[in-house]
């Protein structure tokens, strides 16, 4: 379907960002999916779900340098966006950044109180 939407609306940022966290995913296509997170940026900076998505992708590669970036850059855009903090938190702890990991679930806990999975993160630290 995602496929069919950017062949027909190359400049449409969802249809990438879709594109990659989808069909291109599941298959396990890695290279395209990074691509299409990527175009979706391209296409449209401000797009938070983008920046998380690549960042999910380069965090499991460990690449955490770039994952962290983005996780940073997707909070600028949208400080209430909780995944982006999240996600730092857990990338941060796999490359042993703890200070860092720690300012991650801290602010998803004071953005969703009741986030019990970043409760267990934190206090894993």
């Amino acid at each position: 379907m995602w496929t069919d939407v950017v062949s027909k609306q190359p400049r449409n940022d969802r249809g990438w960002n879709n594109l990659g966290g989808g069909r291109l995913y599941f298959f396990g296509e890695l290279d395209l999916v990074e691509r299409a997170f990527r175009k979706a940026i391209s296409l449209n900076p401000s797009c938070v779900d983008a920046y998380s998505n690549l960042a999910v992708l380069l965090g499991g590669q460990e690449k955490f340098e770039e994952c962290l970036n983005l996780l940073n850059r997707a909070q600028e855009i949208t400080p209430e966006f909780v995944n982006a903090y999240f996600n730092y938190g857990l990338y941060a702890k796999r490359a042993e950044l703890y200070d860092k990991g720690i300012e991650g679930f801290r602010e998803t806990i004071r953005l969703v109180p009741q986030h019990r999975i970043a409760h267990y993160q934190l206090a894993s630290i």
